[in-house]
C-alpha cells in the first residue's frame, strides 16, 4: 500500500490535550526504550519556546488508516482488526516517530519539571525563567498564552498499513543505527506488543542483568525472543531470520508466549531477590542467563517443581562453575561417514575436518542446534545431583530422590525394566513419560528404595497396575 503524508501545523496546546485526553496510542514499536531526563527535556522546551524545534512530529490518524485498509484488503484483514480495537479503547492517532517530544510537551503543561533558568529569544515576549517563574504554573498569564498556542510542526499519516508504519519508522530514524532487535521492536504486532510487555512487567530484574544503554538498546527484548523461539519450537537454530519471523499476530511463540513469560518472571525474580552471584561463573553472565532459561524450559515442560528457590539458584550457580571450569571436550568436528560413524585414522584417532574442539565454554557461544542440544542433556544430568527436596518430580515415585532416576537408567543400560524399550536420557525425568516403579508395590508394602526400584516407561507402569510380578499369570496359563 502507497504511504500518503500530510504535512500541517498544530498548536502545543492542541498535541498535549489529545495525549491528556488519551487519544494518542504512545505504540513502544516507534521508540527507544530512552526516557528523556530532566536536562533533555528542558532543552527541546527551550527550542520550542524560541521557534527551533522543526523536527516534525509523526503520528497516523487512525480512523484514515483503517479506511485505507479496508479498501485495499477488506475487513477481514488482520490490520483493520486491530486498527478498530485500537478505536475501541478511544484512541485517534498513533505515535510513529517524536514519542519522547510529545511525552514532553504535556509533562511541562502539567508541571511535571521546570525550565531551564536562562533567557529565552521569543521575538515578541521575552522573558527569564527564575526560581519563582521556571514551572508553567508559576508562568503569567500572557506567557502561558504565548506557550500554550506556539505551534509545531506534524507529519499526519493519511494512508497506511502496519508494514508501511514500520518502514516509515524505519525510514525516518535512517542517520541511526539500528540493531536487529530495535528493527523487529518497530514491527507492529501483537507478538511485538508481548515481548515488550514482558520486560517492562520484569524490567527490575533485567535492569540488574543488563547495563541502562543494553536496555534501551533492547537488548532483553532479544533474550525474551530466544526463550520464546525454544519454547514454541524446541531447540532449535536460532538466528536473525529466526527471530525476525516471531512478530506477527497469530506466530506459534505469540500462542506459546503465556510459558515464555514465565520462564522470565523465574529468572528476573531470583536475579532480583539473590543478585547475579550465582551466573557469573567464568564471567560467563550473559550465557549463564540463557543456560538456566534452557533447564527452566525443560523443568516446566516435565512436572519438576522448585521448592526451594533460594537453594536451586545456589545449586545452578554451583553446577554451572562446574561447567565452565571443566576442560573436557564435549564436542568436535570430527569427519563421519555416510552412516554417520566418525572416520578415524590408521592409529585410532578421528579424521577432523578442522581443529574446531569445543569444552562447555566453546558450547555456549553457539545458538546452533547440536550444541543447544549438548547443553541442555548437562543441564538436565545435573538434576540429578540437586540437593534433597529442592526439586520435586511431580509423578508416582512416592518420594524416590531424583538421584535415583539417573542411577536406575545407567544400571538398566538405557532401558525400561519391563518392557527393555530404549529411554532417551531427555525423558530421564520426564514424569509423564517416565516412573521410577516400586517392584513390590508401595500399595502392598514394598520400600522406597533403590533395590526395589526400577526405571519404567509410563505407559509399561500403567500395565503393570499394582500387580506384583509373581502374581502375574504365566504364558503358560494365559
Amino acid at each position: 500500500m502507497k504511504t500518503i503524508v500530510k504535512a500541517t501545523r498544530s498548536r502545543v496546546k492542541d498535541v498535549a490535550d489529545l495525549q491528556r485526553k488519551g487519544k494518542i496510542y504512545l505504540d513502544e514499536a516507534f521508540q527507544s526504550n530512552a526516557r528523556w531526563g530532566t536536562i533533555s527535556k528542558q532543552a527541546y522546551w527551550q527550542s520550542v519556546i524560541e521557534g527551533r524545534a522543526t523536527s516534525a512530529i509523526t503520528i497516523a490518524r487512525i480512523t484514515d488508516l483503517r479506511s485505507a485498509v479496508e479498501d485495499e484488503y477488506g475487513k477481514q484483514h488482520e490490520d483493520y482488526e486491530i486498527l478498530t480495537e485500537l478505536l475501541a479503547k478511544g484512541f485517534e492517532y498513533i505515535t510513529i516517530d517524536g514519542n519522547n517530544r510529545t511525552r514532553c510537551l504535556l509533562a511541562f503543561l502539567e508541571n511535571e519539571f521546570p525550565l531551564k533558568e536562562v533567557s529565552y529569544d521569543t521575538g515578541d515576549i521575552g522573558f527569564r525563567a527564575t526560581k519563582n517563574n521556571k514551572y508553567y504554573k508559576e508562568l503569567s498569564p500572557e506567557l502561558k498564552d504565548y506557550v500554550d498556542n506556539i505551534e509545531i510542526n506534524l507529519h499526519v499519516v493519511k494512508q497506511c498499513d502496519r508494514e508501511g508504519l514500520s518502514k516509515l519508522f524505519t525510514s525516518i530514524n535512517e542517520g541511526m543505527t539500528l540493531n536487529d532487535q530495535e528493527k523487529r521492536n518497530a514491527i507492529f504486532s501483537r507478538y511485538g506488543n508481548a515481548v515488550r510487555s514482558c520486560v517492562n512487567d520484569n524490567i527490575k530484574g533485567f535492569s540488574k542483568m543488563y547495563s541502562s544503554s543494553q536496555v534501551n538498546r533492547r537488548f532483553p527484548d532479544e533474550f525474551v525472543v530466544t526463550i520464546s523461539n525454544f519454547v514454541a519450537h524446541g531447540l532449535i537454530n536460532v538466528n536473525k531470520t529466526v527471530r525476525d519471523e516471531a512478530y506477527g499476530d497469530n506466530t506459534a511463540e505469540y500462542k506459546s508466549f503465556p510459558k515464555t513469560k514465565k520462564i522470565v518472571k523465574q529468572i528476573c525474580d531470583m536475579v532480583v531477590k539473590y543478585g547475579k552471584g550465582n551466573l557469573k561463573a567464568g564471567g560467563k553472565f550473559k550465557s549463564s542467563i540463557l543456560d538456566l532459561a534452557i533447564l527452566l524450559r525443560y523443568m516446566n515442560s516435565n512436572n519438576v517443581a522448585i521448592n526451594d528457590v533460594e537453594k536451586f539458584y545456589e545449586f545452578f550457580g554451583v553446577t554451572q562453575e562446574a561447567r565452565i571450569a571443566d576442560p573436557t571436550i564435549l564436542w568436535d568436528n570430527a569427519k563421519r561417514d555416510e552412516f554417520g560413524n566418525i572416520v578415524v585414522k590408521p592409529d585410532g584417532t578421528p579424521v577432523r575436518e578442522a581443529t574446531d574442539k569445543r569444552s562447555w565454554i566453546g558450547i555456549q557461544k553457539n545458538l546452533q542446534k547440536n550444541f543447544l542440544v549438548i547443553r541442555e542433556e548437562k543441564l538436565i544430568q545435573s538434576l540429578s545431583e540437586c540437593p534433597e527436596g529442592v526439586i520435586t518430580f511431580r509423578d508416582a515415585d512416592r518420594s524416590f530422590d531424583p538421584k535415583v532416576r539417573r542411577l536406575l537408567w545407567e544400571k538398566q543400560g538405557g532401558k525400561c525394566a519391563l518392557t527393555d524399550k530404549e529411554i532417551p536420557f531427555l525423558d530421564v525425568f520426564n514424569g509423564d513419560k517416565v516412573h521410577v516403579d516400586h517392584i513390590v508395590p508401595w500399595s502392598k508394602g514394598g520400600s522406597t528404595t533403590i533395590d526395589n526400584a526400577q526405571l519404567v516407561t509410563a505407559e509399561a507402569n500403567l500395565k503393570k497396575s499394582n500387580k506384583i510380578e509373581e502374581d502375574l499369570p504365566s504364558l503358560d496359563e494365559v
